[in-house]
């Protein structure tokens, strides 16, 4: 499913290679002005501005706190045409649920008007429903195939509605009365994980929040939409009963998985605010010689230097082009030690399954080798499965619920790794022989999702690879890793034959 929606059941951070909008073309720059970009140290989702103080956008893209950029046309230049504006509250509908992405919409409430001009104007709530056939425009900041810069540019594409018959064909069972599918049965053209949460408008209305999918432009599979019409009394009501500001930030308390990987069978690209390190600290700087960073314009999972052409990562983190950076300790400052170098190839397990998350390890073949010195050195495969008690060290760049430059420096954290029964207590029925976990049962101390992808070491050797679990730092509920040592055999056969 497309990584357009953070699949809280299983936890999601994993990177799929569609954040596109497919068989569409620049739009004429500012001829969306209610198109908004919710940005949290990057841009994770867009949005449609309704009103001077209000957002439309996907549950899915929930975060409590965002920044809402309007009057954006390229996100990676200053235009001059720009507003930032801080949230003050953010609202999901309190039928939102994360298992059937039903209700999938959210209002976001501005600290401030925005000022409106010719870049910045919202668009109209429906009237009513659009009829099948009806052609509307989807935009978003997804990629378009290109490595070019007009990957930064917004993105135009027309699409018409189809008829609940053919959108309940394609996805028999998943569709209800608040999602609607458009696009082409054919294939060919299509929105993608970077457009998530933005606007669907036809006739100058706006009838659609982009939502979810199966793959990405796919024949059979169009994309899936929340419908709007089916919440005007919803906003009016949420707007009008939230007019008067107050003190307190809208905290909306949730039993969600975190957002460790990418549950790829109803998609995912929703960005949850536990992207930290919990209860660790700030790593000696080039202690972790093998810890490298996963980058697509952004920082997005971690990995473990294995050879100098060897890295292993969690497959939930595939894409199938990306740039692997060594020698890192802070990501936001060229430090001099870095080294930077494509993929060549990107191998995930082949029994790797979306829905239970087994087998979730990929090989990274890089373009070069790496050079080894002393910022940069690989991390030993396990000579055999470690034993229960045996403390480890997790590490990686989520932050550390702290908004200050320290969130940019690789973080530490020392945990033990637990009994298959502590294991299964915890998650009945959902670990496979590939998982292990590791944490304390109490709480307290935990990796998120910053961390996905990255290593865990345990007296030298890489036993465990950033995975999945519940919540972030929750009594009862550890961390979930991969179980390298039952991998060894794969390893080197991908390593020999490629």
């Amino acid at each position: 499913m497309r990584s357009l929606v953070f699949l809280v059941l299983l936890g999601a951070a994993f990177a799929l290679d569609d954040d596109k909008i497919v068989g569409g073309y620049e739009c004429e720059p500012y001829s969306q002005p209610w198109q908004a970009s919710l940005n949290s140290g990057y841009h994770f989702c867009g949005g449609s501005l309704v009103s001077e103080y209000w957002v439309v956008s996907a549950a899915h893209c929930y975060k409590s706190r965002v920044e809402v950029r309007l009057g954006e046309h390229n996100i990676v230049l200053n235009e001059g045409s720009e507003q930032f504006i801080s949230s003050e509250k953010v609202i999901r509908h309190p039928n939102y649920n994360s298992w059937t992405i039903d209700s999938d919409i959210m209002l976001i409430k501005l600290s401030k008007p925005a000022t409106l001009n010719q870049y910045v104007q919202p668009v109209a709530l429906p009237s009513g429903c659009a009829a099948d056939g009806t052609m509307c425009r989807v935009t978003g900041w997804g990629n378009t195939m290109s490595s070019t810069a007009d990957s930064n540019k917004l993105q135009c594409v027309e699409v018409p509605i189809l008829s609940e018959r053919d959108c309940n064909n394609s996805y028999p069972g998943m569709i209800t009365n608040t999602m609607f599918c458009a696009g082409y049965l054919e294939g060919g053209k299509d929105s993608c994980q970077g457009d998530s949460g933005g606007p669907v408008v036809c006739n100058g209305q706006l009838q659609g929040i982009v939502s979810w999918g199966y793959g990405c432009a796919e024949k059979n599979h169009p994309g899936v939409y929340g419908k709007v019409c089916m919440f005007s009394q919803w906003i009016a009501d949420t707007m009008q009963n939230n007019c008067k500001s107050k003190t307190f930030i809208e905290q909306v308390q949730s039993a969600i998985m975190r957002s460790l990987v990418f549950l790829v069978l109803l998609g995912a690209a929703f960005a949850l605010d536990d992207d930290k390190i919990v209860g660790g600290y700030e790593c000696t700087p080039h202690s972790q010689p093998w810890q490298v960073s996963l980058y697509s314009g952004y920082h997005f999972c971690g990995g473990s230097l294995i050879s100098e052409y060897w890295v292993v990562s969690a497959a939930h983190c595939y894409m199938s082009r990306l740039e692997v950076r060594l020698g890192e300790h802070n990501i936001a400052v060229n430090e001099g030690s870095e080294q930077f170098i494509s993929s060549e190839k990107v191998i995930y397990h082949p029994n790797h399954d979306y829905w239970t998350l087994d087998s979730d390890i990929m090989l990274i073949k890089l373009s070069k080798p790496a050079t080894l010195n002393q910022y940069v050195q690989p991390v030993a495969l396990p000579s055999g499965c470690a034993a229960d008690g045996t403390m480890c060290r997790v590490t990686g760049w989520g932050n550390t619920m702290s908004s200050t430059a320290d969130s940019n420096k690789l973080q530490c954290l020392e945990i033990p790794i637990l009994s298959d029964r502590d294991c299964n207590n915890s998650y009945p029925g959902m670990i496979t022989n590939t998982m292990f976990c590791a944490g304390y049962l109490e709480g307290g101390k935990d990796s998120c999702q910053g961390d996905s992808g990255g290593p865990v070491v345990c007296n030298g050797q890489l036993q465990g690879i950033v995975s999945w679990g519940y919540g972030c730092a929750e009594k009862n509920h550890p961390g979930v890793y991969g179980k390298v040592c039952m991998f060894s055999q794969w390893i080197a056969d991908t390593m020999k034959n490629n």
